[in-house]
């Protein structure tokens, strides 16, 4: 920009030029008395200034140094005036205006005033007095005529010296409004910020504080910073606890521009611990309960939770566990006790918090107890599972002598491989041998022992309690005066969730069948499964084979009476099934038991044959007149010696029941001889028959054979 013209600068009331396009860029002031830019060190600087931002200079600041005075000796250092032009460019409707800012440091002129600041100004172009400038000193107006005239001369180029400055805009900061601010504890939130700065090449760095104590973090992570032309970045943290979190944001451009911090909210749910037991437990009466994770045992509990304490800890994730035993005590942690012990190891990102609960218990009494496990956060989130833990025995095989031996019964845990109970269901001088059966007829989620005398023992049934073995209920199933003996079996039949008891009359009775309710004992079942001429009597079993939810009954004739098998309904007494498990000549008739072994929900019938038979043990699906479905012998078919002697060929037949012994839902298969062999006793797995184990439970001299019960 240029000021001036070809008229003489020293002339009063001499109008200047103000030309819009710059051509030197440079104002210079001229008293009429003065010789011009003549002092050592006079400089012209000029800079332009972009106040508001919008990219357009509106001010343009020229400074003169060092102006000589004229007539004054130039090497005086007071001779020299320092002036200051300001000039507001004109960017709309309004005119711009140029000020000169005149300090008089020692000019010798007492119309200035020395050390006053003089102004002059572009006076309206429409004057009224014809001057275009005027000087104001001192408050006062004084035209320029009175020979203190002001000019203004063009500078070359070569003497000027132009710095521009441009002002720094600090950048903006807005949050991606698709960012999700609510999470779970242990999650992640990530976040976008944009970044909005005019400033092409500036670049940042900033920090974030996510509000939950654990630090203030650098943006970027590491060096260098967020390069030039970054227009949005990520911030991203894992929250330990729950809770809502303030977030601020700083950012500084490389010039130090701040950004106004950017401030927002996270909210972080609780997630209540995840729980898990162990298995259900059996115990013998007067066994301590011990869940350590010692030795192969588990841990009562073991539980995972994504909270943490972080690092530092500002707030710490703890836990307390309670333990209802089902017996009346409970028990609470922490603080840690001799019989309970909670141990916890914190989390990280991206690593669960786990826990661990150790414990032992000694159940006063016995039955079936629910054990109730809660974890419970520190914000209130809780977990809860149960435990069954059956003091006696659920799933329960039993063993009874048969005819020559004592009336013995010993009791064996299916799943623990234990004896539960040894007891004489009988007078010890009885002889007639001991039948025997097992289930629930108390009701007490136990399996109790129901015994029948054998022959010369009279009809007597005894029911022995599954929790102590104590006599529950006794009665005679028929007429006292028959001394046959009696087979048994149990199985809730009226599905009222008493198992109740099934009868068959022993030989010489009649194929005579009655079911007694376990709740009250009344007869539920009464008729003869074969011809009531037939003197054999019937062996009976039970199992629900059409899957009505109730248990049917199972019968088989006795010796003479062939092969035949026959089940009953247990809703309604009909005929469901009957076939021959054997060859139709073979008289030593069968004995039989039910349940489900494939996990259809259909019990399937196994038989064995009566003595003489071979250890020839088959399974049948009962529906549709009886199918094989596989066979195996259990026993070895001849004993040592020659087959062609005969004299060592199994003819004792088998003995069987059923028993869950793996606790896998399916019932497995318990096998033993009849008279004329030791009491070798196995069981079956219904996947492929094999023996999974064997035992002997009475001395090996006895030879009487062995009975068998299981539910």
């Amino acid at each position: 920009m240029t000021l001036g013209g070809a008229a003489s600068p020293n002339t009063p009331n001499n109008p200047t030029s103000l030309e819009s396009t710059p051509a030197f860029a440079a104002i210079a002031p001229l008293w009429s008395d003065w010789n011009g830019l003549t002092g050592a060190g006079a400089q012209v600087l000029g800079r332009f200034l972009d106040f508001d931002g919008n990219g357009r200079p509106e001010y343009l600041v020229i400074n003169w140094r060092g102006v000589n005075h004229g007539g004054i000796n130039p090497t005086t250092p007071e001779n020299f005036a320092t002036f200051q032009t300001i000039l507001q460019l004109n960017t709309g409707s309004a005119p711009g205006g140029i000020y000169f800012n005149y300090q008089d440091t020692n000019v010798g002129d007492n119309n200035f005033n020395n050390g006053a600041t003089a102004t002059v100004g572009i006076k309206d172009t429409n004057p009224t007095n014809g001057n275009f400038l005027n000087i104001y000193v001192n408050n006062a107006n004084q035209d320029l005529s009175s020979g203190r005239a002001i000019g203004v001369v063009a500078v070359s180029q070569a003497s000027q010296s132009i710095l521009i400055q441009v002002n720094n805009v600090a950048p903006v900061l807005t949050a991606d409004p698709t960012n999700v601010t609510v999470i779970n504890e242990g999650g992640t939130f990530t976040g976008r910020i944009f970044i909005t700065d005019p400033g092409v090449l500036d670049t940042f760095t900033g920090t974030v504080n996510f509000g939950d104590g654990t630090g203030v973090f650098p943006i970027p992570p590491s060096n260098p910073p967020l390069p030039a032309g970054t227009t949005s970045f990520l911030v991203s943290h894992v929250y330990g606890d729950n809770g809502v979190f303030t977030v601020t944001i700083n950012l500084t451009d490389k010039d130090g521009g701040q950004a106004v911090p950017l401030v927002f909210q996270v909210t972080v749910n609780n997630v209540p611990p995840t729980l898990t037991l162990a298995p259900n437990q059996f115990l013998i009466p007067g066994q301590l309960l011990v869940l350590d994770g010692v030795g192969g045992r588990p841990f009562l509990g073991t539980f995972t939770d994504p909270g943490f304490t972080p690092n530092p800890p500002v707030s710490v994730e703890s836990f307390t566990t309670t333990i209802d035993w089902g017996d009346g005590i409970v028990e609470t942690v922490p603080p840690n006790t001799l019989n309970v012990t909670q141990v916890v190891v914190n989390g990280a990102p991206g690593v669960l918090t786990r826990g661990t609960i150790a414990a032992r218990h000694l159940f006063a009494g016995v039955g079936t107890f629910q054990v109730r496990v809660t974890v419970t956060d520190d914000d209130g989130g809780f977990a809860t599972q149960i435990l069954q833990v059956s003091v006696g025995s659920t799933h329960v095989y039993a063993v009874g002598a048969d005819a020559g031996g004592l009336p013995f019964v010993r009791v064996y845990d299916s799943t623990l491989n234990f004896v539960v109970a040894q007891f004489n269901a009988y007078n010890t001088a009885f002889t007639g041998g001991v039948r025997v059966a097992a289930g629930d007829v108390t009701g007490n989620s136990l399996a109790d022992i129901v015994t029948a005398a054998g022959p010369s023992g009279g009809p007597h049934i005894k029911v022995y309690r599954g929790d102590d073995f104590t006599l529950y209920r006794e009665f005679m199933a028929y007429d006292v005066a028959f001394t046959g003996g009696v087979y048994v079996a149990v199985g809730d039949i009226n599905n009222d969730g008493f198992a109740d008891i099934v009868t068959g009359a022993g030989q010489g009775g009649g194929p005579h069948v009655r079911a007694f309710s376990g709740f009250d004992n009344s007869i539920l079942f009464d008729g003869f499964a074969f011809d009531a001429s037939f003197t054999g009597g019937v062996r009976v079993g039970v199992g629900d084979i059409n899957g009505d939810g109730r248990m049917d009954i199972i019968t088989a004739a006795g010796p003479g009476g062939g092969p035949h098998v026959k089940v009953f309904s247990g809703l309604d007494g009909s005929l469901l099934s009957s076939f021959m498990a054997y060859d139709l000549d073979f008289k030593g008739g069968v004995f039989v038991a039910g349940g489900d072994t494939n996990g259809d929900g259909l019990a399937e019938v196994v038989t064995g044959p009566g003595l003489g038979g071979g250890p020839d043990l088959r399974l049948y699906d009962p529906l549709n007149g009886g199918v094989l479905i596989a066979s195996t012998l259990p026993f070895p078919p001849i004993t040592g010696g020659s087959i062609f002697t005969g004299d060592n060929i199994w003819s004792s037949g088998l003995r069987v029941a059923m028993t869950d012994f793996n606790n896998d839902g399916l019932m497995d298969i318990v096998v033993g001889p009849g008279s004329g062999q030791k009491s070798n006793t196995r069981i079956l797995s219904v996947i492929n028959l094999s023996i999974i184990r064997e035992f002997q439970p009475f001395d090996p001299s006895y030879l009487g054979g062995v009975n068998l019960g299981g539910n």
